[in-house]
């Protein structure tokens, strides 16, 4: 990959997670939003865990947890607590939503699907990437 190419990916990987995260946040708080209707029981955990797998792969991605094992701990840790601040901040009776367990489960099970992802990837192993770097936005 050249240099310039690289920079270009940089950058879409740090405005794809903002970009992910925001639209996945707004989704899960909208009042009253009904999930899919597909005749597919529990089709709304596989929505959680593919959106938790592509914002953990995102995250990790645009490395803004550092790289290497102690990034990829703290890609985890920010992860889950992200993960159950989500599930909890959609219980006011004013969203007409609830918190379920179950999704919290689908969500760790995409978290740590995206781990998996970032590992076999060799993406956290590289070293390379800056940590907290936020001029890439620019």
């Amino acid at each position: 990959m050249t240099a310039r190419n690289r920079l270009r990916l940089d950058r879409l990987s740090r405005w794809a997670f903002p970009l992910w995260a925001g639209a996945w946040f707004t989704a899960a708080h909208w009042p009253r939003l009904a999930g899919p209707q597909t005749g597919i029981p529990h089709v709304d955990k596989i929505v959680h865990f593919g959106a938790f797998t592509v914002w953990t792969v995102l995250l990790g991605w645009a490395g803004w947890c550092g790289a290497g094992s102690a990034g990829l701990r703290r890609l985890v840790v920010v992860a889950v607590l992200y993960a159950v601040f989500d599930e909890l901040t959609q219980s006011p009776p004013v969203l007409g939503r609830n918190a379920d367990v179950s999704d919290v489960i689908a969500d760790l099970a995409g978290v740590t699907t995206g781990v998996i992802v970032l590992i076999v990837m060799g993406h956290h192993s590289r070293g390379t990437r800056p940590r907290a770097n936020f001029s890439g936005f620019l």
